[in-house]
């Protein structure tokens, strides 16, 4: 197919934004031949293969300003060819994830001044149902967007709203597994809900899952240290007889990862929605995952756990307890730190 066939971009950054985005253009109608997917994190998504163009983002990200570099390369090709499409007009949708990305970022600018492409955001998890804004990010990210913006020839305006982009008066519809606590206008929203599965056997009582996060990037070490060995003694004085764990696919998990008890690690390559219907597991450990809501929807019969949100809002969320209103609405239970730490004499 030619490129002036491609009239959809498509940007997605992990396994729940794969899904949303999918399912939309399921939806939409939109033919995977017309798409051009630029792929902000590493990502294996078989029907990418189909679509008419892809960029792939080239390895795991990096939590530092001098491991940007190995990413120009990327950036230079996304850049190019987003906006040889865009200045010719041939786009007329899009799909995406936030507004602080450099390339969604030039679609949102490019949208407010032209009038086109239509933007739906797809949500990607957990940080959609928080206040998440420009300080929950490294100040860093701050000063290097502008200027990468100017050298790879990309329009880009700081994000004053959340960094969803569910606020962009440019953004005409939100996609999301769940809208309870999401941060998005209400009129904007479509549910897409995860579709429950028949699990391939029955889940034991005795064996917990543990997916490991990043949470450990928001908060300072002095911090997240006494979270990550309160976590780890509080799984271990649960008595499952096993413990399963799995890798977060993009970040290190810190030293919660070093101090969980004897485990077994699954999973890997693989996401936890896509895991749903073949887990043993009957119940799921959790730190500020994503993964706790959507395997809750789609095994209601799972019990879903999080670990210490009274202390991870407030030293990694600047307070913002809204990530809490997700987990019940949807039935994952709350263990406060503070009364789990209570409870053992600690």
């Amino acid at each position: 197919m030619g490129g002036r066939d491609i009239d959809t971009v498509v940007m997605v950054n992990n396994a729940v934004s794969v899904d949303m985005a999918r399912a939309a253009l399921q939806r939409d109608g939109v033919e995977l031949q017309r798409i051009f997917l630029v792929l902000l994190r590493d990502l294996d998504i078989p029907w990418a293969r189909e679509c008419g163009e892809v960029v792939r983002y080239p390895s795991k990200p990096s939590l530092t300003v001098f491991g940007q570099g190995r990413f120009l390369p990327f950036y230079r090709k996304g850049s190019k060819e987003l906006r040889s499409r865009l200045n010719a007009g041939l786009i007329r949708q899009a799909y995406i994830v936030n507004n602080d990305n450099l390339l969604s970022n030039h679609l949102l600018r490019h949208a407010e001044k032209h009038g086109t492409p239509e933007i739906t955001v797809v949500a990607e998890g957990i940080m959609n149902f928080q206040d998440i804004r420009k300080a929950n990010r490294a100040a860093w990210r701050w000063w290097l967007k502008p200027l990468a913006a100017r050298l790879l020839g990309l329009r880009y305006q700081e994000p004053t709203t959340h960094l969803s982009g569910a606020y962009e008066p440019t953004v005409s519809r939100i996609i999301a597994f769940t809208s309870g606590g999401l941060k998005a206008p209400a009129e904007k929203v479509e549910v897409v809900e995860y579709p429950q599965v028949q699990a391939a056997r029955a889940a034991d009582p005795d064996v917990a899952l543990i997916p490991l996060t990043g949470l450990f990037q928001w908060m300072p070490e002095d911090a997240f240290e006494p979270y990550a060995r309160a976590f780890a003694a509080w799984v271990g004085k649960q008595g499952f007889a096993r413990l399963l764990v799995k890798r977060h696919p993009h970040y290190p998990a810190g030293l919660i990862e070093e101090l969980l008890p004897d485990c077994e690690w699954v999973g890997e390559g693989q996401s936890l929605e896509a895991m749903a219907g073949d887990l043993e597991a009957g119940t799921v450990l959790g730190t500020c995952c994503t993964g706790l809501v959507t395997l809750k929807l789609i095994r209601p019969e799972l019990r879903c756990m999080d670990f210490g949100s009274d202390y991870y809002c407030q030293h990694a969320y600047g307070g913002d307890t809204s990530v809490e209103t997700l987990m019940t609405s949807v039935g994952v239970e709350l263990v406060p730190m503070l009364s789990a730490e209570t409870a053992d004499g600690t």
